[in-house]
């Protein structure tokens, strides 16, 4: 066995501390993130969500879209408010300029909705309460969302805050 120098760390000393500085952090992180799922203002407005995000890659995997094109992702759910959905144009809706994909979201009428949408470099912010007078049948976001991209096929939607219909009555 070779003599360790004082103050000096084995290979596997430093493996072993970088793995239990991954775990520490790891565990923080999660804590972080269920004390955010459950923080709520006393007006029943919910704050933070985990992102969702839909990988389109398979969605225009030997598809040709044109302008007006749309595909949507499957419905999911994010801090309580159930059923929301992306509409994502990825040559642009037809009021779109040219060069842009367009991005919308769905959610049920009455929501109060502040939420962030990624996709690559691009993100945005926005904050509507969902209504039936909503142009597109309820879908509300950007007709130019982000510059037309083959490299990013991911977008990211978190939820940033969400005010239920009977809160605001």
């Amino acid at each position: 066995m070779l003599p360790v120098q004082k103050g000096k760390r084995t290979i596997t000393e430093k493996a072993q501390a970088r793995a239990d500085a991954k775990a520490e952090e790891v565990a923080t992180a999660a804590k972080f993130q269920a004390a955010q799922a459950r923080a709520s203002d006393a007006d029943g407005t919910t704050k933070k969500s985990e992102p969702f995000v839909w990988d389109f890659a398979k969605d225009v995997e030997g598809e040709t879209f044109q302008k007006g094109d749309e595909i949507r992702s499957q419905k999911f759910s994010l801090l309580g408010v159930p059923d929301l959905q992306m509409s994502l144009y990825p040559q642009g809706h037809t009021n779109a300029t040219g060069g842009h994909m367009s991005l919308y979201l769905n959610a049920p009428e009455g929501w109060q909705i502040k939420y962030k949408a990624t996709c690559g470099d691009e993100v945005q912010t926005l904050l509507h309460t969902f209504s039936e007078e909503d142009s597109e049948e309820g879908w509300w976001g950007w007709r130019d969302f982000a510059p037309i991209s083959d490299k990013t096929t991911k977008i990211a939607v978190e939820l940033l805050e969400a005010v239920p219909p009977e809160a605001k009555a």
